[in-house]
């Protein structure tokens, strides 16, 4: 990367300024030698002090280069999460490896949606029985994965081509092998009989840590209801 090639350069320039530092320091000397007969310090404390001088320098280089490799790391984190769309920045800051795993297990789960891949999206959650949903359409719940990749084929044969999706206001926590996020969802496409279908959803998901992969056990999808007219109300704003 050419910013990663200007960080190198501007190292190498503070070690070489370092080095010049060093001699004219040790040139200044001699000179204080030459006038005054002596040189004013020991010469193992003059040779100690240039080198300290250079290892200050050094030191410096160093901790420039790491908080280069830092902001550089952040900085694909926040590519990936551009998969996701506007994901809450309070993740940029220091995200751990789990939560950058269940980030980028959500922008899977968004890219395989988009590419109407049934297969890819259930690869994010638990195969087995144990898999609970609660969706906002019934029934009222799917149990097991089984269950819940016949609900998918169902949505996708609602539409007229594929539908799309983006995930905003991501937000993740993670507990050692638990965590949960919760987020709005954003679905839009065009139904069987021709009208534009615009849903934003609520969506909180649960994990676990299951041999070193991260996967969806529980899901809660909701829209807000209005209860003076027992419709959902899913332009509501927050």
């Amino acid at each position: 990367m050419n910013k990663d090639r200007n960080y190198r350069e501007k190292s190498g320039k503070l070690i070489l300024f370092g080095i010049k530092l060093v001699m004219h320091f040790e040139f200044i000397m001699k000179k204080i030698e030459q006038k005054h007969g002596r040189l004013m310090l020991p010469s193992g404390k003059k040779k100690t002090h240039a080198f300290a001088v250079l290892l200050l320098l050094l030191t410096g280089a160093n901790l420039l280069a790491s908080a280069q490799t830092k902001k550089e790391q952040d900085m694909i984190i926040v590519k990936k999460q551009n998969t996701v769309k506007a994901i809450n920045p309070i993740i940029t800051a220091h995200t751990s490896d789990d939560e950058a795993a269940i980030l980028a297990l959500e922008s899977g789960f968004a890219d395989a949606l988009n590419a109407g891949n049934i297969d890819a999206m259930m690869k994010n959650y638990i195969t087995d029985n144990s898999l609970i949903v609660f969706d906002v359409v019934p029934p009222r719940q799917h149990v097991g994965a089984d269950a819940y990749r016949k609900a998918w084929v169902g949505f996708f044969s609602s539409f007229k081509g594929l539908p799309k999706i983006t995930i905003t206001d991501l937000s993740i926590t993670v507990d050692g092998n638990l965590g949960f996020s919760h987020s709005i969802q954003h679905v839009t496409g065009t139904d069987r009989q021709g009208n534009p279908v615009d849903r934003p959803v609520r969506v909180t998901d649960g994990y676990r840590k299951i041999a070193g992969n991260w996967l969806i056990v529980l899901e809660h999808i909701s829209v807000p209801v209005d209860l003076k007219t027992n419709k959902p109300d899913i332009n509501s704003k927050p």
